[in-house]
Formats: structure tokens, C-alpha cells, sequence
């Protein structure tokens, strides 16, 4: 209603000036302008609906799992690259690391292993015709 009287007086004053008055922000009243005609669901369950029709689903946030045992009593492999990763030629250097992309088929999973090439080279899970260079 009040972005309705404003937007029929906004001839005779600057907007900034009735929103003020009215205790509502310019910024809403200009996003109600833009969203004006635009379908908006009105009705409680409408979006679920919507979405529902376009095959759409909410995926909620998952708990961050910490995974790293920082505390156990293995000794640590020394340091011997001493984060120097170039090598002059093949199977010299290796190093490991993994990182898992989440799929609507489940987890694949990719990792980086051999520093000469610097190629990315597959883990498995579904990765094993896919060799790129970085």
C-alpha cells in the first residue's frame, strides 16, 4: 500500500523523501517497481508447488564433518620436497592429494599425483577416460 502511494506521488517529490516519511527503504520500493507483473507466488505452498511442477528440490545444508586426526601418535613423514614440485623428468616426484566433487551420480573423486607432467591424472569412480593438463 505505501509503495502504491508513492509510486502515485513520485511526480511531485523525490522518492527518497516519502519513503523516509513512511519508514520503508528506497532500495524496496525501486525492487517492487522492477518485480511489478512479474508472477510471484501469493498463496501459502506456492513455491513448493512451482517447483514441484519444474521438478525442483530444495537441498539443505549438510554439517561440516571434520575428518583430519591431527592428534595421532604415527610418526610424520619427513618433508623432503620442502615444497620444491618441479621435477626435470617423469616419476621422480609424486605427491598425493584427492579431491571429491559431489555428482547426481555420487562421489567422484580426482587426484594430482605425478609433478613432472602436471597433468591430472584419475582416482577412479568414473574419472578414468579423463586426462587434462593444467
Amino acid at each position: 500500500m505505501k509503495y502504491a502511494w508513492i509510486e502515485g506521488h513520485k511526480k511531485h517529490w523525490l522518492v527518497f523523501l516519502p519513503c523516509d516519511v513512511l519508514g520503508v527503504s528506497t532500495s524496496g520500493f525501486f525492487e517492487s517497481m522492477r518485480r511489478k507483473g512479474t508472477e510471484q507466488p501469493s498463496k501459502p505452498g506456492a513455491s513448493r508447488r512451482i517447483m514441484q511442477e519444474h521438478g525442483i528440490k530444495a537441498r539443505g545444508k549438510k554439517k561440516f564433518v571434520v575428518t583430519t586426526d591431527s592428534k595421532h601418535k604415527p610418526p610424520i613423514a619427513a618433508n623432503l620436497l620442502q615444497r620444491n614440485f618441479t621435477a626435470a623428468a617423469p616419476n621422480q616426484v609424486w605427491t598425493g592429494d584427492i579431491t571429491y566433487i559431489a555428482t547426481d551420480e555420487g562421489w567422484l573423486y580426482l587426484a594430482v599425483p605425478d609433478c613432472s607432467s602436471g597433468s591430472v591424472q584419475p582416482a577412479g569412480g568414473g574419472l578414468e577416460h579423463v586426462i587434462c593438463p593444467l
